[in-house]
């Protein structure tokens, strides 16, 4: 059941948004345990098989947060961690390691037929995250019912954004709040979410099209792709990947306002960075933040020289290019990301020089745009032939991706002027939703207004014509965001 269906949208959310609303102020419990349940039902719906590893390791995790909080030992989460990562390996990496082990193309069927239940990535470190937090002393061990809820909470339970228990609990154990304060969410929560599927279903679906050809086209190897096609494809796919994945994070930002909860931003307009490490503090902001406070402060951070620093920066994108995909182009495009990073840093701490911005900027963008070549493409000899093209070293060659109908060319490049145009002028979502909790409907009484009605209709217009064509713009068959692959 994906956000931007019609059985999501009119029978689902309806349903879960009402027995919510209507339980919670007569039994908070009853309440959660209803968006529990209906929870399981929203990720059945995929396939019914997924539950049969979804609801056993739910059990287990919270068998080992309690007893890791009542022995204080190690050995508890060692085992907790390790099993965690044996099951999101064996689902997403055995493939991948038999193949490049035997180095052999051919893999025994049992391990062809494995597949990737949606959002392992993201429950697995959200439950590691927790168990660690517990070893700690940062939290006491949940109850079940609130660990289940955290676990199983529909809006972040597929795609992220990656939550923390401590920070999400918080807001679970406040119970029910004023119906005042629940009506500002939801109009926060309404509008957040139709922007997300706005920009899904109209914008990164539309650009995926041109995205999509284009990588096909470079992927044959009886043409040759032309510079131009080939930055088409990258920056298409860069602005598809950027609106897909922020749209899905958007949706469920919104949606967790829609009940009252706050879910963390991912996204801070990444392609206004000024440099690398500007651009990971913007990008899937709390994958960022997962790997900063779980793996590289614990390996020792910048506390132990330059030298251990510079492996622990390779350590974290090595693995962050891992979590993205089992396969040599996402350990590459991780990998090569590090290289960035630990230079951005050495530079910063030895070289007093700094870039103006009118150079930092441009230059960072490039190469993140570049990376994605490597991200999306299928082979790296793909990816090598599409960076080539850009670079202009490729053979000359009058092929074209859209040859059949060179006019698809004039909506692709004014599709990537209008919204890089976007992305790179216009508030962010963020912003948009900061605005509107400083307006009348979050005003204190001894606060002045500084939003008045007639801006508060045109804010409640533009969420329904942008909920009006997003709506009408769903197809018979609904595309799934490019982060249910990982």
């Amino acid at each position: 059941m994906l956000f931007n269906s019609y059985l999501f949208l009119f029978v689902f959310l309806p349903i879960t948004f009402a027995l919510f609303h209507g339980l919670r102020n007569r039994s908070w419990s009853a309440a959660l345990a209803a968006v529990a349940l209906l929870s399981l039902a929203f990720y059945a719906s995929w396939d019914p098989w997924y539950l049969a590893l979804l609801v056993p390791s739910l059990v287990v995790n919270y068998g080992l947060g309690e007893l890791i909080a009542r022995t204080r030992r190690r050995v508890w989460l060692v085992v907790g961690v390790a099993a965690n990562l044996a099951v999101i390996g064996w689902f997403k990496y055995s493939l991948f390691l038999y193949v490049t082990a035997t180095r052999s193309a051919e893999a025994p069927d049992f391990l062809r037929d494995i597949a990737l239940p949606l959002g392992i990535s993201f429950i697995t470190f959200q439950k590691i995250a927790y168990l660690v937090d517990v070893w700690r002393g940062h939290q006491k061990a949940a109850s079940f019912g609130r660990f289940a809820f955290f676990v199983l909470f529909f809006p972040q339970l597929i795609a992220g954004p990656i939550v923390l228990f401590r920070n999400f609990d918080r807001q679970v154990g406040r119970g029910a709040r004023p119906n005042t304060a629940y009506r500002a969410a939801v109009y926060v929560g309404v509008m957040l979410f139709a922007i997300g599927l706005f920009k899904k279903v109209v914008l990164a679906d539309s650009l995926g099209y041109f995205a999509d050809e284009l990588f096909s086209f470079a992927a044959r190897p009886d043409f040759e792709i032309s510079p131009g096609d080939a930055w088409l494809s990258a920056l298409t796919y860069s602005l598809q990947l950027y609106l897909d994945f922020s749209a899905y994070s958007d949706m469920a930002i919104g949606l967790g306002w829609m009940f009252g909860f706050r879910l963390p931003t991912n996204f801070n307009s990444p392609y206004k960075a000024t440099s690398i490490i500007d651009f990971w503090r913007r990008w899937h902001m709390t994958l960022s933040a997962f790997f900063r406070e779980y793996v590289y402060i614990p390996l020792g951070g910048n506390r132990r020289g330059v030298g251990s620093q510079a492996v622990f920066v390779m350590v974290v994108f090595l693995l962050t290019g891992l979590w993205h995909g089992a396969g040599w182009t996402f350990i590459a495009w991780g990998t090569i990301h590090g290289v960035l990073v630990l230079f951005n840093h050495l530079w910063s701490k030895f070289v007093p020089i700094r870039w103006p911005r009118l150079l930092a900027w441009p230059a960072t963008l490039i190469a993140v745009i570049s990376l994605w070549v490597v991200f999306r493409a299928p082979t790296w000899p793909v990816a090598l032939k599409i960076l080539e093209a850009m670079a202009w070293h490729a053979p000359s060659t009058n092929n074209r991706a859209f040859a059949f109908d060179v006019l698809l060319y004039t909506p692709a490049w004014g599709l990537v002027a209008i919204l890089g145009t976007a992305a790179l002028l216009m508030p962010n979502s963020r912003q948009l939703a900061r605005r509107l909790r400083r307006d009348q409907l979050f005003r204190r009484p001894d606060r002045k207004r500084t939003l008045g009605r007639p801006q508060l209709w045109v804010s409640a217009a533009v969420t329904g014509f942008l909920l009006y064509i997003a709506i009408a713009s769903i197809g018979s068959t609904q595309t799934k965001f490019i982060y249910f692959n990982f």
